[in-house]
């Protein structure tokens, strides 16, 4: 893979993935993996300068799609594949998968935790805590559980705190698209959203602007600052949090 193979750090894995080229489509297995690139096992490889598109599942409902392009023959069924035109997201997914190798966990058993918890407090204060990496399944049943609080609300202070969030799959953005745009139809006034810069803050920033209530949004980086807030808006005349 030339210089750009070495700017990464790569981990021996054994991971099952599905690749298609350009001679065709079939499986294959992944032996190391970097946030640049992977050496790939396969029956029938491509020439060095085929293109290459590998998807596997790395746990956690996680699935990873990537394009590359073999950029040199490491021995029989065995090529070195640059990765190219990752978007921040599949970077962050990788990431993920590659922590896990680097922890020396198989990465077809990684464990990315999921976790939430919803409270609901006097006059409609729903608090959220998200960590980690969010599934389309899991998900579903945030969103059951979101809609369940929020039932018969007619104020709503919604604070987001994603300061241990990763990102969310993709198939996983319209359902949140959906739910953020049920906010205005529920009595939502204020948001609140917790964290640092990350590519999980990005994505919901992004649903948030694209359903027209990132006016109704505050950012702060602390949970307390974001209840500091809650507790003067309660204490304005709003809802007792």
């Amino acid at each position: 893979m030339g210089a750009d193979r070495r700017v990464h750090k790569r981990f021996k894995v054994a991971v099952k993935a599905e690749v298609s080229a350009d001679g065709g489509a079939g499986s294959g297995q992944i032996e190391d993996l970097s946030l640049g690139g992977a050496l790939v096992r396969l029956a029938n490889p491509p020439p060095v300068g085929g293109a290459v598109h590998l998807q596997f599942k790395a746990g956690g409902g996680l699935t990873i799609r990537l394009d590359g392009q073999v950029v040199r023959s490491a021995g029989p069924e065995r090529v070195g594949v640059l990765f190219y035109g990752l978007d921040s997201v599949t970077k962050e997914m990788l990431s993920m998968a590659i922590e896990a190798a680097e922890a020396g966990e198989p990465i077809q058993s990684v464990e990315v935790e999921t976790k939430y918890t919803t409270q609901i407090g006097d006059g409609g204060a729903l608090a959220v805590v998200l960590q980690g990496f969010l599934s389309d399944t899991d998900c579903e049943r945030l969103i059951s559980q979101l809609n369940m609080h929020m039932r018969g609300v007619s104020q709503t202070l919604v604070i987001l705190d994603v300061s241990g969030y990763r990102c969310c799959a993709p198939r996983a953005i319209p359902m949140l698209r959906d739910w953020f745009q049920s906010l205005s139809n529920k009595g939502f006034e204020l948001g609140a959203l917790v964290g640092p810069r990350s590519v999980g803050m990005a994505q919901l920033r992004r649903l948030i602007r694209e359903v027209g209530i990132a006016d109704q949004f505050m950012g702060f980086d602390t949970l307390e600052e974001a209840n500091s807030f809650a507790r003067e808006w309660g204490s304005a005349g709003k809802v007792a949090v």
